[in-house]
């Protein structure tokens, strides 16, 4: 999506995260090569996978794409730095940071990092070149599709009523599975 190797950019990108808006910004040339960073506003994305570092957010549409696209349980930074020399992918690191909303004022708020770095290694030469073993193209999106069952409001209250005092002081084990259930 990066269109020149100049300033910033921002573009609609779509990859496993989802259709996303992402920024990528030029941060420095030197030596080592070309420093990119690149940003998604994971508030936009839409067409997310129900489950995000292992936790349970659905996304839901908005005919309105400027509006948040996922539920407002986690905080989502996803910052990935690229290096290039040459033509060369030197170093990548991309981190994803989760912030579980509903306790962040706390002490015992939930945070959850990834941490993911590539690190070229060296060129091999090789006489033989080998062609793709298939020709299929798939889309990059997951294909989740949740059953929406109706439930009734008590059904709903009584979910809540076993939420609550999980989440009043800490995170108990249980509570991903519970709001899984809550936002079905």
């Amino acid at each position: 999506s990066l269109k020149t190797l100049e300033g910033s950019q921002i573009a609609k990108e779509l990859d496993v995260l989802g259709d996303c808006e992402t920024t990528y910004s030029v941060v420095s040339r030197s030596w080592k090569g070309l420093h990119i960073k690149k940003t998604k506003d994971m508030k936009t994305c839409g067409h997310r996978h129900s489950s995000i570092a292992s936790i349970f957010p659905r996304a839901y549409s908005s005919a309105d794409s400027s509006v948040v696209q996922g539920l407002p349980i986690l905080s989502n930074d996803y910052t990935w730095d690229i290096v290039v020399d040459k033509d060369i992918v030197q170093h990548s690191q991309c981190v994803d940071k989760n912030t579980f909303l509903p306790l962040s004022w706390s002490k015992s708020g939930s945070n959850i990092e990834t941490d993911i770095k590539l690190i070229f290694d060296r060129i091999v030469d090789g006489t033989q070149i080998r062609g793709p073993r298939t020709l299929n193209h798939h889309n990059l999106l997951y294909a989740s599709k949740p059953s929406n069952s109706p439930v009734s409001e008590r059904q709903v209250t009584d979910l809540l009523a076993e939420l609550c005092p999980l989440i009043s002081d800490d995170i108990r084990p249980q509570v991903p599975q519970k709001f899984g259930e809550l936002v079905h």
